[in-house]
C-alpha cells in the first residue's frame, strides 16, 4: 500500500466516465494490500492470495477490478459474471441472491457492450431498483431508508440511461446525500 505521512491509502471506490476518465475515491487503513486487475482471468489469482473486488470500473473495452486483501467489509465468498445484456445480468443476480450473495460492484463496458457485476456474500440485507423518474427514485429510497436500507451503488445504465439503486442495510451508517447528473467543476 501507498504510505503518505506514515498512513495506508487504499482505493476505496472507482468510477470511470468514457469522456473524463477515472474518479477514484481513497480511504486510509482500508485493506493491507491493492492491486487493479485488467485480465479478467487473473481474478481468481489474486481470490487464492486473499484479495477480494472491491470496487470496478470499466472505460472503452477494458475493465479495471480493484482488488483488495485482508478488508472488514469482503469476507465472505465472491463471485462475478460479465453479461451482453441487462435482462442476463438480472437473471445472475437473482440466482446469486438466493445463495445470499448481494450487488458489491457493477459497471458497464461500452466498447465490449458488456456489464460487469460483482456479488458478495454477507449477512446484510439489499433490495435494489431501476429507474427513469427522478420522483420514484427519491421517494422509494426514502422508504427504503426508513426501512433501514442505505444507498450503496448508483449506477447510470449507459444502455438506456437509467438508474440502477443499491441499498443495504448497514447498522453503522447514519444517513446519506446523493445527488445524480453533479456536475464536478
Amino acid at each position: 500500500p501507498d504510505q503518505e505521512n506514515g498512513k495506508s491509502e487504499q482505493i476505496y471506490s472507482l468510477a470511470c466516465d468514457e469522456n473524463l476518465g477515472f474518479g477514484v475515491f481513497f480511504m486510509e487503513n482500508f485493506g493491507t494490500g491493492q492491486s487493479i486487475v485488467t485480465n479478467l482471468p487473473d481474478i481468481s489469482k489474486k481470490w487464492e492470495e486473499g484479495f477480494k473486488i472491491t470496487a470496478c470500473a470499466a472505460r472503452g473495452s477494458t475493465f479495471y477490478i480493484v482488488m483488495t486483501k485482508d478488508t472488514d467489509e469482503y469476507k465472505g465468498k465472491q463471485t462475478w459474471f460479465t453479461c451482453n445484456s441487462w435482462q442476463g445480468a438480472r437473471d445472475k443476480i437473482q440466482k446469486n441472491y438466493k445463495e445470499k450473495g448481494v450487488i458489491t460492484g457493477i459497471c458497464y463496458s461500452t466498447g465490449l457492450g458488456q456489464y460487469f457485476v460483482v456479488m458478495t456474500e454477507t449477512p446484510q440485507g439489499q433490495t435494489y431498483k431501476w429507474f427513469d423518474d427522478t420522483t420514484a427514485r427519491k421517494n422509494w429510497v426514502e422508504v427504503k431508508f426508513e426501512e433501514g436500507f442505505h444507498p450503496t451503488i448508483i449506477f447510470k445504465d449507459p444502455t438506456d440511461l437509467k438508474f440502477l439503486v443499491v441499498m443495504t442495510t448497514d447498522s453503522n451508517r447514519s444517513g446519506y446525500e446523493y445527488r445524480i447528473n453533479c456536475k464536478v467543476t
